[in-house]
């Protein structure tokens, strides 16, 4: 007898593919030439004259040599003339004032600080203007109280140390001289003194 052995392997084949650059399969080139406005007697710009056939046919060569032309290929080139007529600027309309949109953003930041404005004004009338005056009116009337209370407690020694009914009155008479100075010289400590008292007697 005979043994045989087979063996089933795998094989590898590694192959390299290197791809070609880029080839270009066919031009098509247009060319238009502007026409010529030859300069008048004047020095000012004449009328328009479009190129001759010899210089159409010298930039097509031009343009042959340049892009690489190749017939084989199927490249086409046209050159052809064209006038290049400059029309006028559109003039665009002016837009109102009222509808620029810088204005319009300046309008509302404006307002912005106005109303703010505002609003601290209302705040100011309103809550802290008579709360500061009725602190400062309390301090007028504290201030002619301690005033008037000083001066009469001053004529009160005086009068005590004076004996007799003409001391007496003429201690009557200071006191009523010195209320008088007092009301010229602060009349609306003297003014508002009068309304709390008159209120306090209501």
């Amino acid at each position: 007898t005979r043994n045989a052995t087979i063996n089933y392997e795998l094989d590898k084949t590694v192959r390299h593919i290197r791809a070609s650059p880029g080839a270009i399969k066919r031009l098509s080139v247009a060319v238009a030439i502007n026409h010529k406005r030859p300069l008048g007697n004047d020095g000012k710009p004449g009328k328009a004259v479009p190129p001759s056939a010899e210089e159409l046919k010298r930039v097509n060569d031009l343009v042959r040599e340049s892009v690489g032309f190749d017939e084989k290929r199927g490249d086409t080139i046209n050159v052809a003339a064209a006038s290049f007529v400059q029309g006028e600027a559109e003039t665009l309309p002016e837009t109102p004032l009222w509808k620029d949109p810088a204005v319009i953003a300046f309008a509302k930041e404006a307002g912005q600080y106005l109303l703010f404005a505002i609003v601290a004004w209302l705040v100011w009338r309103k809550l802290v203007k008579p709360v500061v005056d009725m602190f400062a009116a309390a301090a007028r009337r504290a201030e002619a109280e301690r005033r008037m209370a000083a001066e009469a407690a001053t004529e009160e020694r005086e009068g005590m140390a004076q004996v007799g009914a003409g001391p007496h009155l003429r201690s009557f008479d200071d006191k009523l001289n010195a209320a008088r100075e007092t009301a010229r010289q602060e009349p609306k400590l003297i003014a508002e003194l009068i309304k709390e008292w008159m209120g306090a007697g209501t």
